[in-house]
């Protein structure tokens, strides 16, 4: 099990913060995700035989765009 701390433009909305949680815990391999929301912070943890940190910041990242 590996963690990884992103960072990202901090977010004023709890809502948007939770939606990202909880998308980053249903993909394979990422066993928790936590979103500091006024820090601009997402920290997870994986599984990097299942998933690598640079297809989880596009994961970030693609969530982000949408809002």
């Amino acid at each position: 099990m590996e963690k990884v701390l992103f960072n990202i433009s901090p977010l004023t909305c709890e809502n948007c913060a939770s939606e990202m949680e909880i998308m980053l815990v249903n993909q394979n391999g990422i066993r928790s995700g936590k979103v500091f929301n006024n820090l601009g912070k997402v920290w997870c943890s994986y599984d990097e035989t299942q998933i690598q940190p640079e297809k989880i910041e596009q994961l970030i990242n693609n969530q982000v765009s949408q809002w």
